[in-house]
């Protein structure tokens, strides 16, 4: 490999075991995403058309983030990054898992194919229990719905009563 290139290793996100990887060099510039203008293309819902890039600086490489969904390392959310050797991110924090490398192990190599979305392994719609419980009981709590369970309670005991009138009748 040349000093400027690396590659990227596409991470199962169960095991950590590599799934692809793209040798990348020769070039300053090189662009992470969903387009099919993007050097390292991801089929991923949750990945931008131009997610990031990794540009080769004075420092090394970097990766710059572009997209509004970030890019996650060690669970933290990053602007930018000199990589290091080994450094695993994540692109939004339910995209895929990529590792950093200066150098590849050939039988890591899958021949460029790109990533394929699989939603039996990626789930769509997560849903959060604590955010639901907040807000149906900031719904539930507010004088809207406390009139509107009123007014069912009248409209339910004159529907009973007229019921009741017109079987007694």
């Amino acid at each position: 490999m040349s000093s400027s290139s690396f590659a990227l290793e596409l991470l199962d996100a169960d095991g950590g075991h590599v799934l692809q990887t793209w040798e990348l060099g020769d070039r300053d510039l090189i662009y992470l995403g969903r387009s099919r203008d993007s050097d390292v293309v991801f089929s991923n819902p949750f990945v931008s058309r131009t997610h990031a890039a990794l540009q080769q600086t004075a420092e090394g490489w970097e990766l710059q983030v572009i997209s509004t969904g970030g890019v996650f390392v060690d669970g933290k959310r990053i602007e930018r990054l000199i990589l290091e050797d080994g450094v695993v991110f994540r692109l939004t924090d339910r995209g895929p898992w990529l590792r950093f490398q200066y150098e590849v192990s050939l039988e890591n190599q899958s021949g460029g194919a790109t990533f394929a979305f699989d939603p039996a392994r990626t789930p769509v719609f997560v849903l959060d229990d604590a955010q639901l419980k907040r807000e149906v009981e900031q719904i539930t709590g507010g004088n809207y719905f406390q009139e509107l369970q009123k007014r069912m309670a009248q409209i339910r005991s004159r529907t009973a009563t007229r019921k009741a009138a017109g079987e007694s009748s």
